[in-house]
């Protein structure tokens, strides 16, 4: 049988059996060879089942039935205050899935957090390298460019005044040039 994936239809039966199991205070040994007999696989394989795979996915089935196998235990010896301890029972099971519900917030926050660490690590390592950039670079050539640049800027506007007081010497050479030009 090694190898086989294991059908819903063969989960659901291992867990209602060991569910009514636990629930009843009976052997999971013996419930898990009934299990493996019915569906063709071994005990060891129904057991390896039910602790790696099943049990987890129906966690708060398993607390209710832990539940259910005290109270029906309680209930056989007779035990007295009944009431009150059926209370405290009960006040177990919400501070049970209280403590689930927390334990998985625990969980994402802490996934969540080294997310965040791995990500602040690579932006320290980007900072380092970007630093380590900027004490390399020559800011002195960027100073003599841009003085450069001024300068080009300064001939431009000289170069931009001579053009316009020449603008209407030119434009009158060239309407007495088309007047002097044959026809």
């Amino acid at each position: 049988m090694k190898g086989k994936s294991w059908s819903a239809k063969e989960d659901n039966l291992l867990k209602e059996k060991v569910l009514e199991s636990i629930a009843n205070g009976r052997s999971l040994r013996e419930t898990f060879k009934e299990v493996g007999y019915r569906i063709n696989r071994t005990a060891g394989a129904c057991g390896f089942r039910w602790n790696s795979f099943l049990k987890k996915q129906c966690f708060p089935l398993y607390n209710e039935a832990r539940q259910k196998r005290v109270y029906t235990q309680l209930k056989k010896y007779k035990i007295k205050n009944f009431d009150s301890i059926m209370y405290l029972a009960n006040a177990l099971k919400h501070v049970g899935k209280a403590c689930f519900k927390l334990r998985q917030e625990v969980y994402d926050l802490k996934e969540e957090a080294e997310k965040k660490d791995e990500f602040l690590k690579y932006l320290q390592n980007e900072r380092k390298e970007l630093l380590a950039k900027y004490k390399e670079y020559d800011f002195s050539s960027i100073k003599s460019k841009y003085t450069e640049l001024l300068n080009i800027a300064k001939n431009l506007k000289i170069d931009a005044s001579i053009i316009e007081n020449f603008k209407m010497p030119v434009t009158q050479i060239m309407a007495q040039a088309k007047q002097d030009s044959p026809s």
